[in-house]
């Protein structure tokens, strides 16, 4: 039997995880946001339960913190997603892609289980975190099953930004 001369690999599930520190001032960040949600106290509802979620905004919109960070996570992810797995991921267009929006939970509040359809990332990111914060919990999938058991669990650290697909259920 002849070995296979030009073997082909492609990504069939490209799965990740990372994350990496802001450098950014989260103190700053945090301020912005809560600004934002005394202009617009009504919100939207998506995927929160109680809570407050602002309405979706462009890449370079907002104060200049949040547009640094915004131009951040897109800078990581062109960089960072691009070497881990090469074509798969082009270099992402600033002006059509990227959207953003901040989601303020207190208490028992919570966001849904969702996905962001067919985006090839997201990034969540914690300027500040209460004493107990609560966990982004990112389901298996390989499983069809939302039950505990496929459960990824990540206790948030402040100032970090986590990457993953889009359409991974979190």
């Amino acid at each position: 039997m002849q070995p296979l001369l030009s073997p082909c690999c492609d990504h069939l599930f490209p799965l990740y995880l990372f994350s990496i520190e802001y450098p950014g001032d989260s103190s700053e960040i945090s301020k912005d946001c809560y600004e934002l949600k005394k202009t617009d106290s009504q919100g939207v509802v998506n995927s929160n339960s109680g809570g407050w979620q602002s309405r979706s905004h462009e890449l370079m919109e907002g104060t200049d913190a949040l547009k640094k960070l915004a131009a951040y996570v897109l800078h990581i992810s062109n960089t960072t997603l691009l070497q881990v797995y090469g074509n798969y991921y082009s270099a992402l267009n600033p002006s059509s892609v990227c959207d953003w929006w901040v989601n303020i939970n207190k208490g028992i509040d919570y966001n849904e289980p969702h996905t962001h359809g067919d985006n090839k990332f997201i990034a969540v990111y914690y300027p500040k975190l209460c004493s107990l914060p609560g966990e982004l919990c990112i389901h298996s999938p390989m499983s069809m099953s939302l039950n505990f058991g496929n459960l990824f669990r990540i206790t948030p650290i402040e100032n970090r930004i986590y990457f993953l697909p889009g359409p991974i259920i979190h």
